[in-house]
């Protein structure tokens, strides 16, 4: 099974900074670029494999 998020808002600093702190049950590969709120022209790449989780 695979699921997209797309959303042309940004996402709300302190909410993103907690998302990679959790679990992901059943998720084995994720990826994708994404901005946040204070920083509109700042844009950024997560990746994320098994418990690898990369952000750049």
């Amino acid at each position: 099974m695979s699921f997209v998020y797309r959303a042309r808002r940004p996402f709300e600093p302190t909410k993103f900074h907690d998302f990679p702190q959790q679990a992901w049950p059943g998720v084995i590969r994720a990826k994708g670029h994404f901005w946040i709120a204070t920083r509109p022209q700042w844009v950024r790449e997560m990746s994320q494999a098994g418990a690898s989780l990369g952000l750049r």
